[in-house]
Formats: structure tokens, sequence, C-alpha cells
């Protein structure tokens, strides 16, 4: 979608930028082939079964939360590699792939070949059964997203997040700086978008239903917290 929203004098369409964004408008246009979303509150029910195959990893993204990862325990490893983007605990996702069976020193062996993967977070404590498979799965990524009890957080570009209330101030923002006009049919259709994920939506949910990209809303979300774009940084630089 081609809107008035500007930033630097570039048009809002060629400023998708930063590392979640682009992936989860792919995953809405694509139907969802290799993006799997998963309530918070199912994943520490230990409700979420995460299929890892020979040959392909599955990464399991926690971006979407504000909540540290402190611990992650793996209870049979005689199989499975676990990796992070970044050291603990400023990591963000966990990428799990599979081993040729070894021996490991004391390590007991489930009969069934599945295992459990405990995430431990500041807040939380969350619980993933691993079902080791020789099959391809559809999904490469699985995504724990926020439930209906905590605040959701969309991506803005590198590290940075924002609430829904910052794209709600983004909005009238855009507004007050010119950005967009006052009358944009945009502008409904990000507010309901906001209202869709408190009614406990997903993010990808909302953005189809309300008629505009993660992008759009992500834009509105930087403005409201004032993220610098990447010529901003540049030029500050």
């Amino acid at each position: 979608m081609h809107t008035a929203v500007k930033l630097g004098g570039l048009a809002l369409s060629i400023l998708i930028w930063g590392g979640g964004v682009p992936a989860l408008a792919q995953s809405v246009s694509s139907g969802g082939g290799y993006l799997r979303t998963v309530n918070d509150e199912d994943a520490v029910r230990g409700a979420v079964t995460i299929p890892v195959a020979s040959g392909y990893g599955v990464n399991l993204s926690f971006q979407r939360l504000d909540d540290p990862i402190i611990k992650v325990w793996v209870d049979d490893m005689t199989e499975l590699a676990v990796d992070f983007d970044r050291p603990i605990p400023e990591a963000k996702v966990i990428h799990l792939r599979r081993l040729s069976p070894t021996s490991l020193p004391l390590q007991t062996r489930s009969q069934s070949r599945n295992t459990l993967l405990t995430v431990v977070t500041r807040q939380k404590v969350y619980q993933f059964f691993l079902r080791l498979s020789d099959s391809r799965t559809q999904f490469k990524t699985i995504e724990v997203v926020p439930g209906r009890n905590n605040p959701a957080l969309i991506p803005v570009g590198g590290q940075d997040f924002a609430s829904l209330v910052e794209i709600e101030r983004g909005i009238e923002k855009a507004i007050q700086e010119g950005r967009i006009a006052p009358n944009s049919p945009l502008i409904p259709r990000v507010r309901n978008f906001v209202v869709l994920v408190r009614q406990g939506k997903t993010f990808e949910q909302a953005s189809a239903e309300a008629g505009i990209s993660l992008a759009v809303a992500s834009e509105f979300g930087r403005i409201g917290k004032r993220v610098p774009t990447i010529l901003e940084r540049f030029r500050a630089e």
C-alpha cells in the first residue's frame, strides 16, 4: 500500500527495515508458510509442540515479548543442538537443530525420542514439547506472541519495539507533523488494527482484518516511540 506517510523525504513503502518487520509482513502474504505464531499463555501451559526435522533447524522467537531469557534447558540433548542469536540475557531467538545420535555422560535417553525444552525468562517459565521428526516441517520459525494478559509489542527496527499506545501516539504525531492527512483512510484502519490486537488477535490476524501491512503499523509505532530511521542514524554519524 502506498500512503502519504513520509519520513526524511522517503515514502513509507521503502522504509521497511529492521530485524522483524519484513519477515512478519511476508508471513501474511505467503499465508504463513514459514512463520507460525503461538500464544505465550499456551507456551507457559506446555501446550505447544515443536517438531524438529533432520537437516532442517527451527527458530523459536521471543522478539515480540519484552521479557529477557535467563535460562534454557533441553532434557535430552543426545540428538539436539541449541544456539542463540546473541548471548543470554540479550538473546531473543533460540535455534534448534538435529544431530546424529551421540552418547553424553550421565545423559538418559527418551524412549520416544521426544523431549522437553524449558525457557526461563525474568517473568515466566515456558515449556515446549520437542518432537523429533524425519519429515520436513512446513514452517521455519515459531514466534511466541503476547496473550490477552500481556502488552503487545511490535518490532520497529533494530532491537526496538513499540506498544499499542505508542502506535496510537504515532498516529497523532504523524497528523501534527504533517506526515499524513487527518482524513486519510489509513488512520481508521490503523486504529482498527490496535482494537483487534487488544481483543486478542495476533498481529498477523489483526493486520489482515484491518487491511494494512504490519510495516504500516510498525511505522506509526516508530513515530510514536521516536526511533530514528536509517537515514537519520547515518546523518548523525
